[in-house]
């Protein structure tokens, strides 16, 4: 149902906008119809179209694209929290011994050195 109107506002925009540069190009040649006089003509008035689009991309990157992000302040370095486990002897190790179809993973006691002889 919106292809209808889009299709006739592409086509009668694209009608509009060949007849303004047609304009152009005729108001610069005149009643002159030799190659150099028409080439001239349609110069000016491809000229005066890029002139028209570039206005309409500046007014379009000024009023459309945003400006320069907010500059993010510098990370601050997290305060370190104290490991509670750093420096505190382990008496227990977790041992796991693994065979299909289970696997168990139970603690055991930390072998200590025998003072033996």
């Amino acid at each position: 149902m919106a292809s209808g109107p889009f299709n006739s506002s592409r086509q009668l925009g694209g009608r509009v906008s060949l007849t303004a540069l047609a304009t152009i190009a005729a108001l610069r040649t005149g009643p002159a119809t030799d190659p150099a006089a028409l080439n001239d003509g349609y110069a000016l008035g491809l000229s005066a179209t890029a002139g028209l689009l570039f206005a309409l991309a500046a007014i379009v990157a000024i009023g459309v694209l945003p400006r320069r992000q907010a500059a993010l302040p510098d990370p601050q370095p997290a305060v370190p929290t104290k490991n509670r486990l750093e420096g505190t002897p382990s008496r227990r190790r977790p041992a796991t011994t693994c065979s299909p179809p289970r696997c168990s993973s139970a603690p055991t006691a930390m072998s200590e050195p025998s003072n033996d002889g």
